[in-house]
């Protein structure tokens, strides 16, 4: 395990992450979000969950909206650590 988990952790530095996929991942998170509103019992859950933390969908979404390529590259930078990573690894059915 030890072995397979410093290969993982290898190729995590090794990836260069580009702004293109940032985007995309911005698109994907934004879009699913809003396509879970649509449901009347995934938006009951997401709008208790505004009301319970104090916080809202739009700004939710405009702080998604703000993330940087350079975000993105601090985040990895301090989570991806043998301190804070957790790997599952799990085989296709």
């Amino acid at each position: 395990i030890e072995k397979c988990k410093n290969l993982i952790f290898k190729e995590l530095k090794l990836k260069k992450i580009s702004r293109k996929e940032v985007e995309d991942a911005k698109q994907s998170i934004g879009g699913n979000y809003l396509l879970k509103t649509e449901d009347t019992k995934d938006s009951a859950e997401i709008n208790s969950y505004w009301d319970i933390s104090g916080g809202n969908s739009k700004e939710y979404l405009k702080k998604i909206a703000k993330i940087t390529l350079n975000d993105v590259k601090k985040a990895a930078k301090k989570y991806f650590s043998q301190k804070y990573v957790l790997i599952i690894i799990e085989q296709k059915p």
